[in-house]
């Protein structure tokens, strides 16, 4: 099938943000850019090893994007992840 691949994708894609705590990063990293992965977790009022399993999949969909900034690794909302932030604040507002 031609479209199998694609298809994949979007789920893929879709995964990355159906998860409660994935979407709170994103809310979180809009409002405060530059966290690290300690401070997310601190808000997210989680463990490390659990904010780091949710950046992770953020990440890897472009949602999110690392920047090391002298030895603080900084996390921060790509354009990418706004768009869908949005959509999702949307969504939330109709239903």
């Amino acid at each position: 099938m031609k479209f199998k691949n694609t298809y994949t994708k979007l789920e893929m894609f879709w995964n990355a943000v159906a998860s409660r705590k994935r979407i709170e990063i994103l809310n979180i990293l809009s409002e405060n850019p530059n966290l690290s992965l300690g401070e997310i977790a601190k808000k997210l009022q989680t463990e490390k090893q659990n904010a780091s399993l949710h950046t992770y999949k953020l990440l890897n969909q472009g949602l999110i994007a690392k920047r090391k900034n002298k030895t603080k690794v900084e996390h921060i909302i790509t354009e990418r992840g706004k768009l869908i932030l949005s959509f999702i604040k949307k969504i939330d507002s109709k239903v």
